[in-house]
C-alpha cells in the first residue's frame, strides 16, 4: 500500500453486547449478574377466600418492601417477580450482603410481628423464606439462572415446611444457602447467631434437586437481640 490506512473496525465481543443478548421485539435482555435472590412465600394461603387473598397479599408486598426499606436496599433497584401467594425479589448487585443480610432478618421479623400484632389469628401471616446468591438475568418471561431455581426449590423443601409447621410460635422460618451461611452468617457478621441455624438437606427427587442449606428460626421477642437495637417498628 502506498500509504498507510488504521484498520478501525471493532472486533467481535465473545461474551455478547454490552446491553445483553437480543431480547423479544428487538429488545435486550438484562446482563447475567451476581445478586442476592430472596424468595418468600405464605404459608396456607389457600385458608383465604377471595377477599382476605387479597388483604394478604397486599400485607406481604408492603411487609417485604418495609423490610428491605430498613434494611438500607434501595427499593427502586429491587427486581421482583410476583407470585400470589409468594414473591421473588432479587436485590441491587452493588449491596453489602454482611450488612443487608443480618438487617433484613431482623426487620422481617419486627416488620411481620407489628403486623400480625394487629391482626385475628385467621389473618396471621406467617411465611416460608429462603435466600441465595449466583448469577441471574431477566428473560422474556422471569428470571433465569440456575439460582432463581434453587432458591425456590430450597423455599418449597420438606425441611422448611416441617420446621415451621413443629415450631407454631414462629411467624417465619428462614432458610439459606450452604455459600451465603459460610460468607456471611459463620463470620459472625450483624446480630445473626450462627449457632441458632441448622444443616438440612432441601432434597425435592422429583425435581432432581438436593443442597444443602441451613435453616434458623426466629426469637419471639426484641428482648433476643443486643442492646442498642431498633425495635420500633414504626421507626
Amino acid at each position: 500500500m502506498a500509504t498507510a490506512e488504521t484498520f478501525g473496525e471493532p472486533l467481535p465481543r465473545t461474551g455478547g453486547s454490552p446491553e445483553g443478548p437480543p431480547g423479544p421485539a428487538g429488545g435486550r435482555l438484562e446482563r447475567v449478574a451476581v445478586r442476592l435472590c430472596i424468595a418468600t412465600d405464605i404459608e396456607k394461603y389457600s385458608r383465604f377466600n377471595d377477599v382476605t387473598a387479597l388483604r394478604a397479599q397486599d400485607r406481604l408486598v408492603g411487609l417485604l418492601a418495609a423490610a428491605r426499606r430498613r434494611a438500607g436496599v434501595d427499593e427502586a433497584a429491587v427486581a421482583l417477580q410476583e407470585h400470589g401467594d409468594g414473591q421473588f425479589a432479587a436485590l441491587p448487585p452493588d449491596i453489602e450482603e454482611p450488612q443487608v443480610i443480618p438487617d433484613f432478618v431482623r426487620a422481617l421479623r419486627l416488620e411481620l410481628e407489628a403486623l400480625n400484632a394487629d391482626l385475628a389469628a385467621h389473618a396471621r401471616l406467617r411465611l416460608r423464606v429462603a435466600m441465595c446468591r449466583g448469577n441471574i438475568r431477566r428473560g422474556a418471561n422471569g428470571y433465569v439462572g440456575s439460582t432463581a431455581i434453587a432458591v425456590h426449590r430450597i423455599l418449597d423443601a420438606p425441611p422448611l415446611r416441617t420446621a415451621l409447621r413443629d415450631e407454631i410460635a414462629a411467624a417465619f422460618v428462614l432458610a439459606v444457602s450452604d455459600s451465603i451461611f459460610t460468607d456471611v452468617v459463620a463470620q459472625g457478621h450483624g446480630d445473626l447467631d450462627p449457632s441458632a441455624f441448622r444443616p438440612v438437606t432441601a432434597k425435592l427427587p422429583e425435581k432432581g434437586f438436593e443442597e444443602t442449606a441451613w435453616i434458623f428460626l426466629p426469637p419471639s421477642s426484641g428482648s433476643h437481640f443486643p442492646p442498642g437495637a431498633k425495635d420500633n417498628p414504626h421507626e
